[in-house]
Formats: structure tokens, C-alpha cells, sequence
């Protein structure tokens, strides 16, 4: 869990470059804008100390630099019922790959997923739902190889 941890800052603040590149809201939360120095400087020290693979124990983990997603998915998870912001979560594939998970959160930072005694119920009642409810984010498009040669980010 420690390794995650050394992630954790380094990807919001590739994520937080990312966004700033999108469609604005008039009032971004200040506390979450940084400069473009600041994400150049945490994206090189993530890429000069951990890019590549991380182990633990006997365990190879992948590391990508990040993961791009579409405007549409993204629209999707925050244009959700009560949606207020969005949460990122670390997995991990059956190859030992790192992928991001997004999800959607609501006014008490809630995530916007079934409690956990209703899930196995709500799975089998919206299996292969993409209605616009409950949605998540993953198969980002990992870098590399999607990764932008031109960005200093790289």
C-alpha cells in the first residue's frame, strides 16, 4: 500500500493538467488548479522514481504514466444524478497492471455506487446497464504507448 501511496499525488496531479486542458467550469475550486511548473515537476519525479514497475514481494507491478479517457465518458460519470466531483481509485488487472477507476461522488463525497449489502442485488437487476446510473470509468487508454510526444508532461 505504500507504493500506491507515492502514486496517489502524482496522478491528481496528472489528472488536474488534463482537466485544465478541457472545458472549464466559470468557477474552478482554486485548492485543485496548480500550474503547469507543478505537474511538470511531480510527473518527472513519478517518471524518473517509479514509472515502469513496482514489486512487492514476488509481485511485478506495472506502472503506466497515465491513462487518458474521452470527454464523452468523462461527461457521462460527472453529468450523473447529484454528481459533485469524482474519485479515483487504484486496481489491479489479472497481469498485475495498475489501471485508474473513476467514479462519480455525490454532495457527502459518497461514491455514486450501490451500498455494499445492495450490490450483488443491483447487479443483477442492471447488468450491462449503461443508462446513466452507477457508471465507472476504466479502459482508460494507457500511456505508454497513447502518450502525447509534444507534452512536457511525457
Amino acid at each position: 500500500m505504500r507504493y500506491f501511496n507515492k502514486i496517489y499525488p502524482v496522478f491528481f496531479g496528472i489528472l488536474l493538467i488534463f482537466l485544465m486542458g478541457c472545458k472549464k467550469n466559470d468557477h474552478p475550486d482554486p485548492s485543485h488548479v496548480i500550474p503547469i511548473s507543478r505537474g511538470i515537476a511531480l510527473t518527472r519525479k513519478f517518471r524518473d522514481s517509479l514509472f515502469g514497475n513496482l514489486t512487492k514481494g514476488n509481485t511485478r507491478i506495472i506502472v503506466p504514466l497515465a491513462e487518458s479517457f474521452d470527454k464523452a465518458s468523462l461527461e457521462a460519470l460527472l453529468n450523473q444524478d447529484s454528481c459533485q466531483g469524482m474519485r479515483i481509485y487504484l486496481g489491479m488487472d489479472g497481469k498485475n497492471t495498475l489501471h485508474f477507476i473513476l467514479v462519480g461522488t455525490g454532495p457527502q463525497n459518497n461514491d455514486l455506487v450501490p451500498p455494499r449489502r445492495d450490490y450483488q442485488k443491483h447487479i443483477l437487476s442492471v447488468a450491462g446497464s449503461k443508462t446513466g446510473k452507477d457508471i465507472l470509468l476504466e479502459n482508460g487508454q494507457p500511456c505508454p504507448p497513447g502518450c502525447d510526444p509534444r507534452s512536457p508532461l511525457d
